[in-house]
């Protein structure tokens, strides 16, 4: 799956639009292969630690800033700038998501998270917190990023950028944020594993 720039070898199945907080039914209706368009909040998250320091604070009481209940997480990079007191997307596409196995599941499982966005699918481990919670990994295409960047409406909110801006956790308001391929789903199936041929 990594590196995938084209659908062409990809078996879709069906067209769907969710709009977030996603429902754990909705969720759990998705298959492999499926191609899902977004609407809706949805937080960018590229690096490893503010997974942790979320999990981390949550496990110490502390109340969090965001809401991750029922969202989706991107594992998306996200370059932005202030202009006349707003801010713009200046370019937003996908890193590889293995690189965050460790922090996942725990994160998935405390938070209630209901659909991860990235590029390259995820360890057994993330896959087993997924069918507990109701969670489905969404491939992102590769070369996409003028068109990813297109579905976001705006940046709602940006937190924990203290250390530095492009480390910050970032809040999107989505539309027809897209296209996504379900290539992990809540039933344990895998498109890299049991749907692609040889």
């Amino acid at each position: 799956m990594e590196g995938w720039s084209s659908c062409e070898a990809i078996p879709m199945r069906r067209e769907i639009r969710l709009r977030t907080p996603l429902d754990e039914g909705s969720v759990r209706g998705l298959e492999v292969g499926d191609v899902v368009h977004l609407d809706g909040r949805a937080f960018a998250i590229a690096y490893a630690f503010q997974f942790q320091r979320a999990i981390d604070e949550s496990k110490g009481g502390k109340p969090l800033p965001m809401d991750f209940k029922g969202s989706a997480i991107l594992h998306f990079p996200t370059c932005f700038k202030e202009e006349d007191g707003k801010w713009r997307i200046v370019y937003f596409g996908p890193t590889t998501s293995s690189k965050f196995n460790k922090v996942t599941p725990e994160f998935v499982r405390r938070f209630g998270i209901r659909a991860i966005v990235g590029k390259g699918g995820m360890d057994e481990a993330v896959m087993e917190a997924m069918r507990e919670v109701g969670c489905v990994f969404l491939q992102a295409i590769g070369g996409c990023a003028v068109i990813y960047t297109k579905g976001v409406k705006g940046i709602t909110n940006v937190y924990w950028g203290e250390r530095h801006w492009t480390y910050a956790v970032v809040e999107l308001e989505l539309s027809d944020f897209g296209p996504l391929i379900v290539t992990m789903d809540t039933k344990g199936r895998r498109l890299g594993k049991e749907e692609r041929g040889p």
